[in-house]
């Protein structure tokens, strides 16, 4: 059982995760009011090689922001958890730091990865008549291939990961290399988030948004 000391202490960095998020939020707002608020958009595509790579890395940069204000508190039991697990190595603060960093790459690259495949499917969409005309038709398939995710085990490991991260720490954490333990858990468990969201981006892809973000009231579906 955590004492009273580690619950504080697990409770600072929950009031932390959640400030970051905040402060996360409050950018990507301003930025969706300003006269950029363009680059935030998948499908903006500018004329120009240079501008199109400046709008790809802005793109990213308004995902990286979108993923800390609402997937990171997604995270933050196991944020907490884990910073009470290691509270008492002096490199703690840099251990969390790592398991952070390795949750937000993930969902950069998924970012990454979405932002390339909207101009390769824009381009072929583009190239072909039948599917020009037929564009609702990619989102249908999207949204069989993400219901079809909500009966596979993966779906169960997502979900077991997510209602049990104290566990799920247990499973990574070694102690020999501290700091590949903790990029390594902030990996799996996002990419085990990211594929638990999937769907709800799929829904958002469907219905047309261009923000690089997913509903936050998903966060909170299934329990997490």
């Amino acid at each position: 059982m955590p004492s009273s000391e580690d619950n504080l202490y697990g409770q600072l960095v929950a009031a932390a995760v959640a400030g970051f998020a905040l402060c996360s939020l409050l950018a990507l707002l301003a930025w969706g009011a300003s006269r950029y608020a363009g680059y935030l958009r998948h499908d903006y595509q500018p004329d120009g090689a240079l501008d199109q790579a400046a709008a790809f890395v802005l793109f990213l940069g308004g995902w990286l922001l979108m993923s800390t204000a609402m997937m990171l508190p997604t995270a933050t039991r196991l944020l907490r958890d884990f910073a009470v697990t290691v509270r008492r190595r002096p490199e703690r603060r840099r251990l969390q730091a790592f398991v952070i960093a390795g949750f937000l790459a993930i969902w950069l690259a998924t970012g990454y990865i979405f932002r390339s495949l909207d101009v390769v499917v824009h381009g072929v969409v583009g190239s072909i008549a039948w599917l020009e005309q037929r564009t609702d038709l990619l989102g249908s398939i999207v949204l069989i291939g993400s219901g079809l995710f909500q009966f596979s085990s993966l779906q169960h490991r997502c979900l077991t990961a997510c209602r049990s991260p104290r566990s799920f720490i247990y499973r990574y954490w070694r102690g020999a290399d501290p700091y590949a333990d903790a990029l390594r858990i902030g990996l799996v468990y996002g990419g085990l988030m990211c594929r638990l969201l999937l769907g709800a981006h799929a829904a958002d892809v469907r219905c047309g948004h261009g923000q690089p973000g997913v509903d936050a009231r998903a966060r909170h579906r299934d329990g997490c």
